[in-house]
């Protein structure tokens, strides 16, 4: 092989290695953008669905606190209610509320 053909080929060769190279790099740089926009994804989905329960709870936790001062207004009418019979009020003036 003359010098000229084992120079083209050297070239050819270093020529074929870099393209290879590259489209190694290329196909890595895919790969990480893809895994890094799927992991944006599954941040975002995370972040949703913890916002979601944490909404869920606040709510839960406002119905229970009303349930609760429902639920202790009324004993502390059946209170008043019961004070006022036994010191000889009438019912409606002790409560506000007509019976």
């Amino acid at each position: 092989m003359s010098k000229l053909a084992r120079v083209a080929t050297a070239l050819s060769l270093t020529l074929l290695a870099s393209m290879s190279a590259r489209a190694d790099v290329s196909e890595v740089v895919h790969k990480a953008a893809s895994a890094t926009e799927h992991g944006l994804k599954v941040a975002g989905h995370a972040t949703v669905h913890g916002l979601d329960v944490a909404q869920h709870a606040v709510v839960h936790a406002a119905k229970v606190t009303a349930s609760g001062v429902e639920t202790g207004a009324k004993a502390t009418g059946r209170v008043v209610s019961r004070v006022a019979k036994k010191v000889g009020l009438p019912a409606e003036g002790a409560s506000g509320a007509k019976k």
